[in-house]
């Protein structure tokens, strides 16, 4: 069985900036790319070690979608992946994160605009909510 994965609070809020901005242009398209970066990281649960180690964090890992990174920290003790970030490639040089209030009460509200992918996270994956 695989590890589990959790998302930590500033992945979530990554995800969400990245799905709102592709939407102004094509909500389809950034929904379909957001349910595909989340799959990219659940596939972190049966292979934990198959990113890049990230030199400037020891035992924080990376790999590539499209033009973001998921950035991740497997845990073998505990078999647990905290997806850190998703980080769009050409923002690597900047130290400041996005940063917008989430929280899992949002998520479960229908009426979200993002709600399918949003209610997805609520449901399907460990929400962590410590900001981390």
């Amino acid at each position: 069985m695989g590890w589990k994965v959790i998302f930590s609070l500033r992945s979530q809020q990554d995800l969400r900036r990245i799905v709102e901005y592709i939407a102004e242009d094509d909500p389809s398209a950034a929904e379909q790319f957001g349910l595909a970066l989340i799959a990219k990281a659940e596939s972190l649960a049966d292979t934990p070690e198959m990113g890049v180690p990230l030199r400037e964090r020891p035992g924080t890992r990376f790999f590539p979608h499209g033009s973001y990174l998921i950035i991740y920290r497997p845990d073998s003790a505990k078999q647990t992946v905290r997806v850190l970030r998703f980080w769009h490639r050409p923002r690597l040089s900047h130290t400041e994160g996005m940063c917008i209030g989430f929280h899992a009460e949002e998520l479960r509200r229908e009426s979200h605009p993002l709600s399918r992918y949003l209610f997805r996270l609520a449901n399907g994956l460990t929400l962590h909510q410590d900001g981390g």
